[in-house]
């Protein structure tokens, strides 16, 4: 999940968990996990070429 402050609440967190949900949250920035960050690279690429 990402940072938003209402998925720290405690009975989100126990909801998901109730349907049987592992809760994991992602650091802050992570662009390792942010798939736009591979469409960005690719958008700049195309704009160099042009």
């Amino acid at each position: 999940m990402d940072n938003l402050p209402i998925h720290y609440v405690v009975p989100a967190k126990s909801l998901i968990e109730y349907i049987g949900a592992k809760v994991k949250f992602l650091p802050p920035y992570s662009p390792d996990l942010s798939p736009i960050e591979l469409s960005w690279s690719k958008l700049k690429e195309i704009q160099i070429w042009c």
